[in-house]
């Protein structure tokens, strides 16, 4: 299974011409998901901590496109991925927008942990989830029933969020450490 290193990563969003600000995002979502699965890791779970990289700084790799045309940057990407020879990649690219409750018990893997750490970072701040949800309404809520559905999801991302933290020794606010984090896997 090939990964791509953090040089072909930064090249992938060079070839689709990423937003500037897309890629700092995608950064600071790889910080916060290296942080956490080197947490998670040091206890019960194995996460494979490069490729948790790689789809963190490639998770909104089409965002850039289809916020012109409006398709769907995260089927867009996953299909990108598989098309560029990285089938390992292209579920945790589909799968970041949204949760179910299904995803929510299931077993943490680097899916789960990119999700959240992307609903962790507005723009490049680290924020809490109250703080990046209401950003996403906001933004993002075009009636009464869709500011419901992202409440709903909100609710699921907080179950999700305790459920990370029973496996380390670290608090939701200490994400904010992540600014730091070095992306190197042997880090």
């Amino acid at each position: 299974m090939t990964v791509p290193g953090i040089q072909q990563c930064t090249d992938l969003m060079a070839r689709v011409q990423l937003p500037p600000h897309i890629q700092e995002h995608s950064l600071r979502v790889a910080q916060v998901s290296i942080f956490l699965g080197r947490h998670l890791n040091r206890n019960s779970v194995r996460l494979d901590l490069e490729l948790l990289v790689a789809a963190a700084l490639l998770h909104d790799i089409a965002k850039g496109i289809c916020i012109d045309s409006g398709c769907s940057h995260a089927a867009l990407g996953a299909e990108m991925l598989n098309d560029w020879g990285y089938p390992q990649l292209a579920p945790i690219v589909a799968e970041h927008v949204f949760i179910s409750p299904a995803a929510v018990a299931a077993p943490i893997n680097e899916s789960i942990v990119v999700n959240y750490a992307d609903k962790r970072v507005r723009h490049t701040d680290i924020v809490d989830l109250d703080c990046r949800f209401a950003d996403l309404i906001r933004r993002y809520a075009k009636n009464q029933q869709h500011e419901q559905a992202l409440h709903a999801k909100l609710e699921l991302y907080r179950q999700l969020e305790q459920r990370l933290f029973e496996h380390v020794a670290i608090v939701p606010a200490d994400l904010g450490k992540a600014t730091q984090e070095d992306l190197s896997v042997g880090a």
